[in-house]
This record gives structure tokens, C-alpha cells and sequence, in this order.
């Protein structure tokens, strides 16, 4: 898919999902105040009244996880909507060049540094390009230092040609 395709579906994806979170929100509330409001005088109701409140407790993962999808579609848009930026779907450390990042749990580092990041703030890959990297069938692309200098060892018959390289580039 062309850069402005993902971003038009990704916006149309963060208004579902937003609007998703907002339903699960409000059935959240609602039953808080169900749970709340239970008449508790009666032990039969007591006990008829907890999976309610369980209920209204679950509601916070999906709310979460809608979250974290929302936080994530709107780095897609922020990226792939900026041509400047790389948008590579695999996260890279800016200052080890070609260094992959790790990740869990939401953190994401570099294996040789060790500096971090939040992985909703490097996938997409938000780092400026700065390289033009030509496969064996002459097609080419634009990405930032650190995935470009990977690329010629990693794409059979690449070339890099980095902007701020006056000569030939890396083959």
C-alpha cells in the first residue's frame, strides 16, 4: 500500500476504535454505577449483584488495549503522513546505525546502547530520512541512516547512497 492509502486507513480505523473506547467507556460507567448503587441488604441479592461490579473491573483491559491501538494508529498517521520521516515497520536505533531495537511490554531498547523508547514511538520508524537505497531490480526508497545501512547486507545487490555522501555510496 502507497504511504497515503495506510495513513487514510489508519485514520479511518483510529475514528472506529475511538469510537469503540467511547461505547466501552460508557457501558464501564454504567455499570460501575449499577455495582454501586446495588441494593445489598439482602444476601441473595449481594451474591446475584458481584459478577456486575467483576464486570464494570474487566472493562479496563479492552479499554486499555483500545488505548494502546488508538496511541498506535495515530503514530502511523503522524509518520507515514510526514514524507520526511522513514515509516519502516520495524523499529531501528538511530544512533547504532543498522542496530534492530528489542522490545516487551511496550518498552522498546537498543541492544548495544541501551537507550529506550516507548515502541509506540519507533514503530513506525519516525526517524528522518536521510538515504536512498536502490535494490538489484533498480527499485528504490527512501529511509533514514539506520535502516539504510543495513540494507546492503541485508537486500541481495542493494546500493545506499546516503544524502550527505558526496561519493559513490555503499554497494
Amino acid at each position: 500500500m502507497a504511504r497515503e492509502e495506510v495513513v487514510q486507513a489508519a485514520s479511518a480505523y483510529l475514528a472506529e476504535v475511538c469510537e469503540l473506547g467511547q461505547a466501552l467507556e460508557r457501558l464501564r460507567d454504567r455499570a460501575r454505577e449499577l455495582a454501586d448503587g446495588w441494593d445489598r441488604r439482602d444476601d441473595a441479592l449481594r451474591y446475584a449483584g458481584h459478577p456486575v461490579g467483576w464486570a464494570a473491573e474487566q472493562l479496563a483491559s479492552p479499554l486499555e488495549d483500545l488505548g494502546t491501538a488508538a496511541a498506535r494508529l495515530r503514530a502511523v498517521i503522524d509518520v507515514l503522513g510526514d514524507p520526511t520521516r522513514c515509516g519502516v515497520p520495524w523499529p531501528v536505533c538511530p544512533h547504532c546505525l543498522g542496530v534492530g531495537l528489542n522490545s516487551s511490554g511496550g518498552d522498546a531498547w537498543c541492544p548495544r546502547c541501551g537507550r529506550g523508547w516507548r515502541d509506540v514511538e519507533v514503530e513506525p520508524c519516525p526517524w528522518p530520512i536521510a538515504a536512498s537505497v536502490t535494490d538489484q531490480h533498480g527499485a528504490q526508497v527512501r529511509w533514514c541512516a539506520s535502516h539504510a545501512a543495513s540494507a546492503a547486507e541485508r537486500l541481495i545487490g542493494a546500493s545506499v547512497r546516503f544524502d550527505d555522501d558526496p561519493g559513490e555510496g555503499l554497494a
